[in-house]
């Protein structure tokens, strides 16, 4: 089970001196097949903390434009304010993918061990996407394990983000 980001904020994040941290959360993917499933209360996240009372650090949700495509705009809301810009960031939603997980986060999409393709002429396990079908209870893993994305598809754009924080841009 991950984190519950509510959690997180409550418990440390509102703690932190105000201008000096920034969460990027990355939001469902609101235009995926599956959107319709979603578990109650899981889509509301990032809206409070983009609606909610001023926060003492940055926040920044990526998130659907609009519940009508798979491209994503950045929400940011500097700390200590109620005001929300919106930036587009020239990212989409990858097809299949409708939440990131947070093992997903470290790797990029051509992680030769948890990357969205197995290698060509690849030696070693695969763990990435996998599409494995066949009859319940043969595996000695759960099949849930399996849906769990593997990879960051938003690699690039974090290790950007985390250069520029470190940069003071």
């Amino acid at each position: 089970d991950t984190v519950s980001t509510a959690a997180l904020v409550a418990a440390s994040l509102r703690a932190m001196t105000p201008g000096k941290h920034e969460l990027v959360l990355f939001d469902v993917n609101r235009h995926a097949d599956v959107a319709d499933l979603y578990a109650p209360g899981v889509s509301e996240v990032g809206q409070q903390l983009l609606s909610g009372p001023p926060l003492p650090f940055e926040l920044t949700v990526i998130r659907n434009a609009n519940s009508g495509t798979d491209v994503l705009s950045a929400f940011h809301r500097r700390s200590t304010t109620n005001e929300v810009e919106e930036r587009a960031t020239g990212l989409s939603w990858p097809e299949n993918v409708f939440s990131l997980s947070h093992v997903a986060l470290p790797f990029p999409p051509d992680d030769p061990v948890y990357g969205n393709r197995r290698p060509p002429g690849g030696k070693h396990v695969y763990l990435g996407s996998t599409d494995i079908l066949g009859e319940r209870g043969l595996l000695a893993i759960a099949p849930s394990a399996l849906i769990r994305l593997r990879y960051n598809p938003f690699f690039d754009y974090m290790a950007k983000r985390i250069e520029d924080f470190l940069a003071g841009e």
